[in-house]
């Protein structure tokens, strides 16, 4: 991609960012790929490395060709090990008024299987719902994915669940 097809920042704004910021910026519209691939590089977890940086033609862009990453590992996963794994990650909060949560109920659980086969389509109504208090909390989200995975196909689970903080959220589920 040429960089006269870049539009820089309006000399006017310059002066008034930080000189770590101007340095990265300067690099962004020199090299726009080389840029962005360094930043994918160091920044996100790839599964399949991107074959080309950019496929660029106009009007359409399409970054990153070929790789392949897990959202959910590069959003919430990889902060698991760190210094933020004590953090919420999400927290719920019911409508304005809300004083309890909903009780699982027959006709709750046909009025949500109901809801997604309207607001997704009728192909992924789901056959079972099934209501927790929580989620398993483990180490890793993977382990995590495979236990309620295992929960949803077998109704059992095999596998190791020795870094689940309470087994017996777990085994409300099942």
């Amino acid at each position: 991609m040429a960089s006269s097809s870049v539009r820089a920042l309006p000399k006017s704004s310059r002066g008034h960012l930080p000189a770590q910021y101007q340095k990265l910026y300067r690099k962004s519209i020199r090299n726009p790929e080389e840029f962005w691939s360094q930043q994918a590089s160091e920044l996100l977890i790839w599964r399949k490395k991107w074959k080309s940086v950019l496929e660029w033609k106009p009007p359409f862009a399409r970054w990153f060709v070929g790789g392949t990453l897990n959202v959910s590992e590069n959003c919430l996963d990889r902060h698991l090990t760190g210094s933020r794994r004590n953090q919420a990650a999400l927290i719920w909060e019911g409508e304005p008024g809300d004083k309890q949560p909903k009780k699982p109920t027959p006709e709750l659980r046909e009025t949500l299987r109901e809801h997604v086969a309207e607001v997704i389509s009728a192909i992924a109504k789901p056959d079972d719902i099934r209501f927790a208090d929580a989620l398993p909390r483990t180490r890793s989200g993977k382990i995590m994915r495979r236990l309620l995975k295992e929960v949803a196909s077998s109704g059992q689970v095999t596998g190791d669940t020795t870094t689940l903080e309470d087994y017996s959220v777990l085994a409300k589920l099942v």
